[in-house]
């Protein structure tokens, strides 16, 4: 390959749009974790509408910490920093990044994935997250809190995890051929 031809191709890699969007995803990541506790507060208000409604109880949402219930009744939820969304979606959010710094998508699918594989996490999460409230109020902490927060809650939250990194991929893979076959 000749020295103009290598610049040329340099060039033009560097202008493909989809390499501007994972720099983008690096930003947003960023951003996300310094913004990090408003994100929780918006888990805390989704899980606690979801929970109150599936309750038909009262909710009351002050910042991260959802309650159900009233009077004696009441329990609060905190979506601490363990168990926010954030934590399965900023890993999926890097290997975007990573994809579409190598050229992969085209724009569309460039947008597209982050947004398709977060709606993905986010719902599982805000249902994880619901129902713990949901098991508490309905079984108590020993028969309803500790099963839905461990293995019920974790199979929820991988399995967020799995169909929105699995989203991601078709999105941003989608068309493409082993160009290393040629």
């Amino acid at each position: 390959m000749t020295a103009v031809r290598a610049a040329a191709r340099h060039q033009a890699s560097t202008r493909r749009p989809t390499r501007w969007i994972g720099i983008v995803t690096v930003g947003t990541i960023v951003a996300l974790v310094v913004l990090q506790s408003a994100y929780r507060t918006a888990e805390a208000r989704g899980a606690g509408l979801v929970a109150g409604a599936a309750l038909r109880t009262p909710v009351w949402i002050n910042g991260p910490t959802f309650y159900l219930g009233s009077g004696a009744h009441m329990q609060g939820f905190q979506v601490t920093i363990e168990c926010t969304g954030l934590v399965l979606l900023l890993p999926v959010l890097a290997l975007h990044a990573v994809i579409t710094m190598r050229g992969g998508p085209s724009v569309v699918r460039a947008v597209t994935a982050p947004v398709a594989a977060w709606l993905v996490i986010s719902i599982a999460n805000v249902a994880r997250i619901a129902w713990i409230g949901i098991a508490t109020q309905s079984w108590g902490f020993r028969d309803g809190y500790e099963p839905a927060h461990g293995a019920v809650g974790a199979i929820i939250g991988i399995s967020g995890f799995a169909c929105g990194t699995t989203v991601l991929l078709l999105i941003d893979l989608a068309g493409r051929t082993d160009r290393g076959a040629r």
